[in-house]
């Protein structure tokens, strides 16, 4: 296990600023989006991933959104009008109901007024889904174990290695809250080390804050 060295430097302190204004960024395009407001009527939108975890590096934002009933007709509904949208060049449609996600998905490319291009996926999931709030679970836990010495270390790691093929955030997570990582080098290291699986359901140990559906 890596031990930490002191405090912060200049350069780490850039790094949780840089993820603040990545976070505030991709809050900036849902609302210019107003996806939250549009999928309402169709079922309970969350914001998910590592915009709400406040780890966000790469311009990428994840939307769950829960339903009774998911019908693709809603989905395209939403998609149809945001489509229209200033800034919107892209938008891509999957059908994953009989396959390991099991849901329905749209992939929106989104060009914010600085010329950076947006990732927003939406997710369409049935209520009974087997992992359903599994994400709002993952985000209260991370809210209860994270300390600014290892989100500095999570988004070291993050920003090293952002776009290379195999790596995923929820590894990174747990290698660095469970096993002590603290460089991009020792990460990838663990990360041969793991066993190869579909989905990582990692999870810190200890109670949530709060219960949900």
């Amino acid at each position: 296990m890596e031990q930490d060295t002191g405090g912060p430097t200049p350069q780490e302190d850039d790094i949780l600023a840089r993820a603040e204004k990545r976070c505030r960024q991709a809050r900036q395009a849902l609302d210019s989006l107003g996806l939250m407001e549009r999928w309402s009527p169709y079922g309970k939108p969350v914001l998910v991933g590592a915009v709400r975890y406040g780890l966000a590096v790469a311009p990428d934002i994840d939307l769950e959104i829960y339903s009774e009933n998911p019908q693709i007709s809603h989905g395209f509904e939403v998609m149809a009008a945001v489509a229209q949208l200033p800034g919107v060049w892209k938008i891509r449609y999957s059908n994953e109901l009989d396959r390991a996600d099991q849901g329905l998905y749209w992939q929106i490319r989104f060009r914010m007024d600085d010329g950076e291009v947006w990732k927003v996926d939406n997710w369409l999931l049935a209520e009974n889904h087997p992992q359903a709030h599994w994400n709002e679970r993952l985000a209260l836990a991370l809210d209860r174990a994270l300390t600014p010495e290892t989100r500095r270390a999570i988004l070291t790691i993050k920003e090293a290695l952002s776009g290379q093929e195999g790596v995923h955030g929820i590894d990174i997570y747990q290698a660095v809250l469970e096993r002590g990582v603290r460089s991009p080098e020792s990460f990838l290291d663990w990360l041969r080390t793991k066993p190869t699986e579909p989905f990582n359901y990692w999870m810190p140990p200890g109670p949530v804050k709060q219960s949900l559906p």
